[in-house]
């Protein structure tokens, strides 16, 4: 078994000395690189054929085969030499193209001829225009600099080069025309351009149409307007808002890191702020302090396309954040009582001015049994009339004061008012002093007993 085994060793070292004496013995071909690697309708490449060891050569147009998916013309140039030419033209078609050489076409006095060669290295042959490019955007606004992408059609056309574009809005009228670039173009200056974008091969096809896009140059910022508050004053559960209306803005980035409360008085608010479309909402809650609270905006909270940046914004309107509840007292009634009249005329005094329809009258002390018409009451003395108070009863009159800002008074005390439309009638009459004449100027004692109190004139 194991002299077997060198036998065979020794048999297949043997075969690959043979098959390397057989190689240098017979001619070989090689076929070099192509004069140019794309090609077209009326361009001729030539490929360079070698021929080593050989002692006759014979080599003709119908020893080459043209293989690929583009047809061509071939020719032989000097085809009885080592260095015979392969000349291609009368392109057509597209797609790769390559040579092969047939063998046998040399020989020598050893063992005979040579194997061929092939296929050659490819050349790509293009007789199609590129398609029309794609630019995007299309359209846009600027302000420094605006980069534009360029892209080739959907379908990639395999020898492409370069696009050629222009920016005076006519466009290349050949491959040398205009300026180069392989994707894009970055537009900068101060004016509006008109951009036409063409493709071009490496056998300088240029596409049969344009591409265009427009840039603007733009150097208007968007612009903003702070309403006024939702009301002029507020009490510290209060929710005040204000609108911001952008106008020609793309991006609006408003947040309430970019708003500022400008106080007095050591008022104070929580912020939020909430967008939608052009259009934000500020939002204060949890009102604090005695004083006022407007709002500023910073710069930069909207963008447009162009990159230009709003402007800061304010200081806005102000509202007034009142904590403190007003105070009321009792001045006087009229009539006074007790009195004839079921609708009497209180009047008080007020800390500050109520808001519409603040001042009010009650008959009992949860302030709900309403006995007057609410008013408006001014800081200070108010007169209020009341309605129809209970006949013959005494009412105890409450009062209530809310201001401007929504802050009430307690419920409180006024007076109380007796009505009394009963007459007096006389019950009884009687004398001390005993019936008797009586001179002018002698006193006689005599009592009157009413049915109520009065006060005799």
């Amino acid at each position: 078994m194991v002299a077997t085994t060198a036998l065979v060793e020794k048999a297949v070292a043997l075969e690959g000395k043979v098959a390397d004496l057989i190689a240098a013995l017979i001619p070989t071909v090689a076929i070099g690189a192509p004069s140019a690697v794309y090609a077209k309708t009326g361009d001729s490449v030539d490929f360079g054929v070698t021929y080593t060891g050989a002692k006759t050569i014979n080599l003709t147009a119908d020893d080459i085969t043209i293989g690929g998916a583009a047809t061509a013309t071939k020719t032989v140039l000097n085809g009885t030499t080592a260095t015979p030419t392969v000349r291609v033209t009368g392109f057509s078609g597209d797609g790769a193209l390559t040579i092969s050489v047939a063998a046998g076409k040399s020989s020598n006095a050893k063992l005979g001829v040579d194997l061929g060669a092939g296929p050659s290295a490819v050349v790509a042959v293009d007789n199609t225009l590129p398609l029309t490019p794609s630019v995007s955007p299309s359209s846009a606004t600027y302000n420094g600099t605006r980069s534009m992408t360029f892209a080739q059609n959907s379908t990639v056309d395999a020898t492409f080069k370069e696009f050629r574009y222009t920016t005076n809005g006519t466009a290349p009228t050949s491959c040398s025309d205009g300026t180069a670039s392989s994707t894009s173009y970055t537009a900068a200056g101060t004016a509006n351009q008109t951009i036409k974008i063409v493709a071009c091969d490496q056998l300088g096809h240029m596409s049969s149409s344009s591409a265009s896009a427009t840039l603007t140059y733009d150097v208007t910022a968007p612009t903003l307007i702070v309403s006024g508050p939702s009301a002029s004053s507020a009490i510290s559960t209060a929710t005040i808002t204000y609108t911001v209306t952008y106008t020609g803005a793309d991006t609006i980035t408003l947040a309430a890191s970019n708003v500022t409360l400008n106080t007095t008085g050591g008022a104070s608010a929580s912020k939020a702020v909430s967008c939608s479309s052009a259009t934000c909402t500020v939002t204060l809650t949890s009102l604090t302090g005695n004083g006022t609270i407007g709002i500023s905006l910073a710069a930069g909270t909207a963008s447009d396309l162009a990159g230009n940046l709003s402007l800061a914004a304010g200081p806005s309107a102000t509202f007034t954040v009142d904590a403190t509840a007003p105070t009321i007292s009792f001045t006087s009634i009229s009539p006074t009582s007790p009195g004839t009249s079921q609708t009497p005329t209180v009047t008080l005094a007020i800390s500050e001015a109520s808001g519409t329809s603040g001042l009010r009258l009650f008959s009992e002390s949860g302030c709900t049994s309403s006995i007057a018409t609410a008013v408006t009451g001014t800081s200070g003395s108010n007169s209020v009339a009341t309605t129809s108070l209970t006949a013959n009863a005494t009412t105890t009159i409450f009062a209530k004061v809310t201001d401007v800002a929504g802050n009430a008074s307690t419920c409180t005390s006024m007076v109380s008012y007796v009505h009394d439309s009963t007459v007096p009638t006389v019950s009884s009459v009687s004398s001390s002093t005993a019936n008797a004449t009586k001179m002018i100027g002698d006193t006689v004692a005599v009592t009157v007993t009413f049915s109520e109190a009065v006060t005799v004139t």
